[in-house]
């Protein structure tokens, strides 16, 4: 399986960018599995990185992995 998945670094002077957040949330709530040929695909997104969050960050990256 080969995964595709949205990441956004964002550091503090980016806050005014909420629309980002809010399509990564939305591509991770419609996570879709399509399978092309003989190639299946995962399509997902995790929350915003950043430093201060990297624990959550971590769990999320792993949750939406399956691992």
């Amino acid at each position: 399986m080969t995964f595709q998945v949205f990441i956004e670094p964002k550091g503090e002077h980016l806050k005014h960018d909420k629309w980002k957040e809010d399509f990564l949330n939305e591509i991770r709530a419609e996570q879709k599995t399509i399978k092309i040929h003989t190639d299946t695909y995962l399509i997902t997104a995790v929350p915003f990185y950043n430093y201060n969050n990297e624990n959550e960050f971590k769990a999320n990256l792993e949750k939406a992995l399956n691992i």
